[in-house]
Formats: C-alpha cells, sequence, structure tokens
C-alpha cells in the first residue's frame, strides 16, 4: 500500500460527530458500568449463513474459537469463513493440540454442540502443528487455508 492509499483508508477511519473525532478501527467492543473498554471480535469477521432450517443467520467466528480454546488439549484455535453453494458461508477450525487431545477428542463435539446453535458448528476441524502468525503475534487467517486437508 503507498502513501496515498493509506492517507484515503485513514480519512475513512476518521469520523467527525458532534464536533468531536471518532477512529472507526473495525473492531467490536463494549464498555462495562465501571469505564473499561472490551475487545469483543472484528466487525470484517461477521458473515452469513444458512441453518438447517433455511433461516439466515450472522456467523462469529471468534464465538467459536472462544468455545473450542475452553475444550481440554487445545492449545490453540482459529476458525475461517469459507462460501458454500447451500449455506452461504461455513465455519472451518484450526486447532494446535498437546499430547492429551487423544483423550479429549470425543467430547469437543459434544461441547461445540452445546454451546453453538446449529449453523455455527465448523463442517470441519483441521488439526495443525502450528498456527501460523503474522508479524504483530496475530493469527494469520490466509495462511490457514494452505492447511486444508
Amino acid at each position: 500500500m503507498n502513501a496515498e492509499e493509506i492517507l484515503k483508508q485513514t480519512e475513512k477511519a476518521i469520523w467527525i460527530k458532534n464536533g468531536e473525532k471518532w477512529i472507526h478501527t473495525g473492531d467490536l467492543g463494549y464498555v462495562e458500568k465501571d469505564g473499561f473498554l472490551y475487545f469483543a471480535g472484528r466487525i470484517k469477521r461477521i458473515y452469513i449463513t444458512r441453518g438447517a432450517d433455511g433461516i439466515v443467520y450472522k456467523l462469529f467466528p471468534d464465538r467459536i474459537e472462544n468455545v473450542l480454546k475452553k475444550c481440554k488439549g487445545i492449545n490453540q484455535a482459529a476458525v475461517n469463513v469459507v462460501e458454500d453453494e447451500k449455506r452461504v458461508h461455513v465455519a472451518r477450525a484450526y486447532i494446535v493440540v498437546d499430547d492429551s487431545y487423544e483423550c479429549y477428542s470425543d467430547q469437543i463435539e459434544k461441547v461445540l454442540q452445546e454451546e453453538l446453535p446449529e449453523y455455527a458448528v465448523p463442517e470441519r476441524i483441521n488439526i495443525i502443528k502450528n498456527m501460523p502468525v503474522i508479524e504483530g503475534g496475530k493469527i494469520d487467517y490466509r495462511k490457514l487455508k494452505n492447511y486444508e486437508k
């Protein structure tokens, strides 16, 4: 991205409302009564999917990742979303597991089905050795596509 494109993106991110400047980061969050701001996800990571009932729903990969991270034996979890002819989008999970994972693998599907609506349960769970990351240590979701079975 060149300097001109960066300036254009910056202008899009800064909003002026009632004389105050607001920076639109693309993050989802909320403020608690104590005044603390909590990060809850990214706007760009919200997708549309269709459930078995034919109804269209919003799919939140961050929510699926949080459920997976609760499962014993899973050290890291990431969820990508791919296009699907029937369901619009479906979730695919990528996990890094520890040695005890084999003991708990049968429980993961149960946890996902108990804690997530049917349309949010990943269609596939890929076990990978290392989670790809970008320079800042965040998950590189683009590279996850290379880990498909």
